[in-house]
């Protein structure tokens, strides 16, 4: 299965479904699929956001059982479906660099 351009073969799912079996909250859950994943940003910190995008397609997708949700962030509300980056946000980008607008790139030390 290949979701948000990672490829999940069936042991890497079976170690999702046993840490989602036993994690506490699906936050933790997210933190140690980053882990599992070797998920990163530039800034070396894990990333949350995708695995927890990930987390809910997976279960979506009946892949996995997810903990019981604590409900939304106070504050916090989703995106808008209208929201031109909603069905593109983690899908590969597959066009000319000129489509981008702007780039600013910057290296980072690891």
């Amino acid at each position: 299965m290949k979701i948000f351009g990672q490829t999940l073969d069936t042991t890497i799912l079976d170690t999702i479904r046993e840490e989602a079996a036993c994690a506490v909250s699906r936050s933790a859950l997210a933190r140690k699929v980053c882990e599992i994943l070797g998920w990163k940003g530039a800034s070396g910190k894990p990333k949350e956001m995708n695995a927890r995008l990930l987390l809910n397609k997976l279960e979506k997708t009946k892949e996995v059982v997810l903990p019981t949700s604590c409900g939304p962030v106070p504050g916090w509300r989703p995106p808008e479906e209208t929201d031109p980056l909603w069905n593109t946000m983690a899908e590969p980008f597959d066009g000319a660099l000129s489509e981008l607008g702007p780039l600013e790139i910057v290296r980072v030390a690891t």
